[in-house]
């Protein structure tokens, strides 16, 4: 199977145009070539395991947007509600947060299928009361 490179074309900001030129004779690379191992050190950052010990601003963002600054016990949960409620890792960011919102209300001190599927129930109720259609 060929893959197919797929090439995007990118612009910089002027203000930052005279200090790419000038890191990259610097290092004796061109100034695309910079500018890409930029970008692959900073979705380097934005796919590690763990949060980046002083993270950009940009990949900061972007880790949360991406819910990877999750605890361990967060990701846990993540998975467990993932493998009870079909549909989980599609579903809107916002019906996910109910959902998560109801469990944590529940009280069961433990995470039993009857608590997921009740805090589902009351998450969906929520849900339809803000407007939207079935997630």
């Amino acid at each position: 199977m060929i893959s197919e490179k797929k090439r995007v074309t990118v612009m910089i900001h002027d203000r930052l145009t005279a200090r790419v030129i000038d890191l990259a004779a610097v290092v004796k690379i061109s100034p695309n070539e910079l500018v890409n191992r930029f970008v692959e050190g900073c979705l380097h950052q934005v796919d590690q395991r763990r949060k980046p010990n002083d993270p950009i601003p940009m990949v900061d963002l972007a880790r949360q947007s991406l819910r990877r600054n999750l605890s361990l016990a967060d990701r846990w949960l993540q998975t467990q509600l993932e493998k009870q409620i079909r549909g989980w890792a599609k579903a809107t960011q916002r019906w996910r947060d109910l959902v998560l919102e109801e469990c944590n209300l529940a009280d069961d001190e433990e995470l039993t299928e009857e608590t997921i599927l009740l805090a589902r129930r009351r998450a969906d109720k929520r849900w339809k009361a803000e407007g939207n259609q079935q997630d």
